[in-house]
């Protein structure tokens, strides 16, 4: 079970994808730890989680800007080919996290095509398509929020 919550006087403390130190919960308690030296004055920042910036913006109301790499750049898809379903996440180098959970999708794709058929290798591209159609799917999703 998890659940995400503000800690009185902890919230204070900042996101940063490089964060300086680093947080746990351990008895009820939270720690912070400091992750190198932080000199007098420095702001101490955190990793809240490692979210895409769509989630950080519903779980936490910020989103971090794209020049800063990291997995906030990410963006995960739900897909459904035929009645298989799997949710990915497509990283800001347009690589495939999660890429094990694509498999069904896949099958479902290629056993729509006929075996003997020289067609076969069509279950990639509807995999493809697949993908894709969440993605402008989600899209117009933001689109429709943002106006």
């Amino acid at each position: 079970f998890e659940f995400r919550a503000l800690v009185p006087i902890f919230d204070l403390l900042n996101h940063d994808p490089r964060p300086n130190a680093h947080w746990s919960t351990s008895g009820g308690n939270v720690q912070v730890e400091a992750l190198r030296r932080i000199e007098a004055g420095e702001e101490v920042t955190i990793c809240y989680s490692s979210l895409p910036n769509f989630q950080l913006l519903f779980a936490y109301d910020f989103t971090l800007p794209p020049s800063l790499p990291g997995p906030h750049l990410a963006l995960d898809l739900t897909a459904c080919v035929g009645r298989a379903e799997a949710t990915v996440r497509i990283l800001s180098s347009g690589s495939i996290r999660h890429r094990s959970r694509c498999l069904p999708l896949l099958n479902a794709a290629r056993e729509a095509i006929d075996p003997e058929s020289s067609q076969r290798r069509r279950g990639e591209t509807s995999l493809a398509a697949a993908l894709s159609d969440a993605a402008k799917a989600e899209l117009e999703a933001w689109d429709a929020v943002r106006t």
